[in-house]
Formats: structure tokens, C-alpha cells, sequence
């Protein structure tokens, strides 16, 4: 009986031996996650949080198994963007008081990396040492995404009868985000300032801009058309001197006729009539 009991204590050791060996938990820190390596199995599909009951049998054996183990803290990016809506230089010119369309919004970004972004980043080579300058890359990517979204949001809201509000602007940030950077999840976002200009008058000012432009391209098309009817009446005039040069070159004995006739008065062989036909010649 002892006997028994004995082996039945030694099974009971060996096997809670067995679970310490294989229980994630106890090899993490609070705050930390991790994804596990092992020579008989490969990259684990899992990610390992700690506080999260997981047990995996490949840490039983002696060096063939590798938990890389990354922090769960949260990282934050402030954001300032500060641009003008589309030709806003120009539009203003043509309002009273060169009106400022600048828009002016910061917001803040609380992001950590995605469980879905460990299970790709680490078998692809992120390891702990160099997680600080994936973060830093990461930080400057999402102030590009965030800018570019901002700056489309800001530019549409002049085209649309809807106002942009910091809770819209937010909405529309946090879910492109999400949608192109799936490898981070977005805790929270929070806008510290939101500056709009006043998309009524921008279009106003657009507005009077375009009627400008047009009326100049009509009074530029109008000029156009006169100076080619003038350009081609004196074309016309040229054409007709050039066949009265060649007709008296000739013929030269009729610049004697055109004396005579000037001096009498008289125009016995009617050249008025040949005037007036190249007359009707022109446009």
C-alpha cells in the first residue's frame, strides 16, 4: 500500500513537473505575449498572452523550443496636420479680406501590435531586439496614412453638403487605418484640436474664380475671332494688290492709260469695273 502511495506521489510530481515544463504562463511576464518556435513542430499558429491558460507540449523537450517574447504595452503617435484646401491661394484673391482656408487638426493614435500581426512579423523575422525600431517605423507610417487621410477628408467636406465634424474625422481615421494596417490593432483615438476653414465661402471664393476664367476665355475667344476676319480682310487686300502689281507689270503700257485717264477724267477701256470686281473678292 505505502508502496502505492509512493508511486502514485512520484506520478503526481513528475507530472505536475511535466505541466510547469509546458505551462506558457509561468515563463511570462505580466504584459507580455509571445509566439513559440519549435524545432519538431515549426511557428505556433497561437499567440501566447500571459494570465491565458495555454500549455504547449514541445517546451517538454530540452532545447526545442524558443518563445519569443515581445511587450503588450500600448505606444501613442501624435499627429499634427496643418494644410490649405485646393488653390485656396488663389481662390482667396478673389474675396474681400483674403480669407485663410487653412485647416488645422491634431489628433493622438493609441495602438499596440495585433496578435495577427505577431503570427506574420515574427516568423518574417521580428525578434524583441528590434521591435523598438519596427515601432519607430510604424509611428512614422501611420502619421503618413493619418495626413493623407485628413488632408482627402478636409479637401471632400468643400464638394459636400454634410459638415466634417471631429467625431466623423475620427471615425474615418480609425477604420482606414484598421483596413491598411491590419498589423496594429487601434486602442484609442482622440483629436486635441480641430480647425476648419469655411468651406461656404471656399466655394464662393471657387465659385467667382471659375466665372472669372470663363469670362476671360470668351473675351479672348471674341478678340481671337476679329483679329482673324481683320487678318483676313487684309489678306484679301494683299491678294488684290499683288494681281493689280502683276497686271501692270504686264502690261505696263496701262500706267500711261491710268495717267491719261486720271487727267481727263475719263475711263474709256471702264478699269472701274475690273476695281470692282477684285472688290467683291474680299471676305
Amino acid at each position: 500500500m505505502k508502496k502505492a502511495v509512493v508511486i502514485l506521489l512520484i506520478l503526481v510530481a513528475l507530472g505536475a513537473t511535466a505541466f510547469g515544463f509546458g505551462y506558457v504562463p509561468l515563463r511570462l511576464e505580466p504584459g507580455t505575449r509571445a509566439v513559440l518556435f519549435s524545432k519538431t513542430s515549426g511557428w505556433s499558429d497561437r499567440v501566447f498572452e500571459a494570465g491565458q491558460f495555454a500549455w504547449a507540449w514541445e517546451l517538454l523537450i530540452p532545447t526545442n523550443a524558443t518563445l519569443y517574447v515581445f511587450s503588450d504595452e500600448p505606444r501613442q503617435v501624435r499627429i499634427e496636420s496643418r494644410s490649405v484646401l485646393p488653390s485656396a491661394d488663389v481662390y482667396a484673391q478673389y474675396i474681400d479680406g483674403q480669407p485663410d482656408f487653412t485647416q488645422r487638426v491634431t489628433l493622438r493614435v493609441r495602438y499596440r501590435l495585433a496578435a495577427e500581426g505577431l503570427r506574420e512579423l515574427v516568423p518574417s523575422g521580428l525578434r524583441p531586439d528590434g521591435v523598438d525600431d519596427w515601432y519607430q517605423d510604424t509611428d512614422a507610417a501611420i502619421q503618413t496614412r493619418v495626413l493623407q487621410i485628413v488632408g482627402q477628408e478636409v479637401s471632400n467636406s468643400a464638394d459636400s453638403d454634410t459638415p466634417l465634424t471631429s467625431a466623423a474625422l475620427t471615425s474615418v481615421v480609425q477604420e482606414r487605418l484598421a483596413d491598411r494596417m491590419p498589423e496594429i490593432t487601434v486602442i484609442a483615438l482622440s483629436v486635441d484640436a480641430f480647425e476648419l476653414p469655411d468651406v461656404e465661402l471656399y466655394r464662393q471664393a471657387r465659385d467667382t474664380f471659375r466665372a472669372v476664367q470663363m469670362a476671360r476665355r470668351e473675351a479672348l475667344a471674341s478678340a481671337a475671332r476679329e483679329l482673324a476676319t481683320a487678318q483676313a480682310s487684309n489678306d484679301a487686300r494683299i491678294g488684290n494688290l499683288e494681281r493689280y502689281g502683276q497686271v501692270l507689270t504686264d502690261y505696263p503700257v496701262l500706267l500711261d492709260y491710268l495717267e491719261i485717264a486720271a487727267q481727263n477724267n475719263s475711263d474709256p477701256l471702264d478699269l472701274t469695273q475690273l476695281q470692282a470686281l477684285g472688290a467683291a473678292g474680299q471676305p
